[in-house]
């Protein structure tokens, strides 16, 4: 089987939710990354404003997650949506969140201290033109169609 990836917000979402802890009301677009069929990363985009969209983002914990997927996961708000800029939130106790988004590119942007019992909530941001995932739209575009596709009806991401 291997990996492949899927947009179904019915299966994406109730994953990426209890892995993060939280429950997400607001509409979105979804990206899972499965290895054997079973849902080893999770990506939901929310509050697009045109220029900025917030993305949260959960992974298995020891799941391997090939170079590819990180251009799926980018492409689709750099070079689908257009934006400039993405933007996650992190407890600062999280500490593998913390190393992922760090992995990523992300830079600290604001840090509310004290939002959480003993934790900052922290905002970081990755720009369009420092993504280490893109290095050219056509590198990645080139990724996400060489990817299996199990969601949806023509492999895009979004509804």
């Amino acid at each position: 089987m291997g990996y492949s990836w899927t947009n179904r917000e019915s299966e994406v979402s109730p994953w990426l939710e209890a892995g993060l802890g939280q429950k997400y009301y607001l509409p979105g677009s979804f990206i899972g990354v499965k290895f054997d069929g079973r849902l080893i990363l999770a990506v939901k985009y929310e509050c697009f404003t045109g220029v900025s969209v917030q993305a949260h983002i959960t992974k298995e914990s020891l799941a391997y997650i090939p170079a590819r997927f990180f251009h799926l996961i980018f492409w689709y708000p750099f070079i689908q949506l257009g934006v400039e800029r993405v933007f996650i939130s992190i407890n600062s106790g999280n500490k593998r969140s913390l190393k992922l988004t760090s992995h990523m590119g992300f830079k600290e942007v604001a840090r509310i201290s004290g939002m959480l019992k003993g934790e900052d909530f922290i905002w970081f941001e990755l720009l369009a033109k420092s993504c280490k995932f893109l290095e050219g739209s056509f590198r990645a575009k080139e990724a996400l169609l060489s990817l299996e596709f199990e969601g949806g009806s023509n492999g895009t991401v979004g509804r």
